[in-house]
């Protein structure tokens, strides 16, 4: 049960991470880099979120 709950947040985190550099994309070409930087610093995060939890996850096996 608790690999599945971890995978189901690595996936999780992926996704945030995929969202979040979308929106900061898209608002980075309608508004600048002033209106999404913080969208960017969001989606680092969730790439590094992920790629922790991606590699705990195979440690652990």
């Amino acid at each position: 049960m608790i690999n599945k709950i971890t995978y189901f947040l690595e996936k999780l985190w992926l996704v945030f991470a995929i969202v979040s550099m979308g929106m900061a994309i898209y608002r980075h070409y309608r508004f600048g880099l002033k209106e999404s930087y913080a969208l960017y610093i969001i989606a680092i995060i969730s790439i590094g979120m992920f790629f922790t939890r991606y590699s705990i996850r195979k440690k652990s096996k």
